[in-house]
């Protein structure tokens, strides 16, 4: 039997975006640097609370000159202007920003290890 490593992302958020995530209504999970990860861990913004975790399946570069963001953001290009506002400029990326497909998973216990470890 191999042994292969999984790495996790510890990505914090607002708990109404991880319902979205958790409801499938959010799919697409955007963040300003890659992630070389497998999974996100995701927290509440504010605090250590643990909200769930989501197997990232894909990876798409959005390009400076976008205005438009992927059907499954669950926001929008104003929204995310507020939270990267050094890659967005009235409403279009003037840095390229990262779109992650997820789809959420059951806790696990590395999970919660992962946080234990970084708290």
């Amino acid at each position: 039997m191999r042994i292969v490593p999984i790495n996790f992302c510890i990505a914090k958020m607002q708990p109404q975006y991880w319902f979205a995530i958790a409801n499938k209504q959010k799919t697409i999970e955007i963040r300003d640097e890659r992630v070389d990860a497998d999974y996100f861990i995701f927290q509440r913004a504010e605090g250590y609370l643990l909200l769930g975790e989501a197997i990232i399946t894909s990876e798409q570069v959005l390009n400076v000159g976008t205005t438009t963001l992927p059907d499954g953001a669950g926001t929008t290009m104003s929204e995310l202007e507020h939270i990267y506002p050094h890659a967005i400029k009235n409403g279009v990326l003037v840095k390229p920003l990262y779109a992650y497909s997820i789809q959420p998973e059951a806790l696990s216990d590395i999970a919660f290890d992962v946080l234990e470890k970084t708290i």
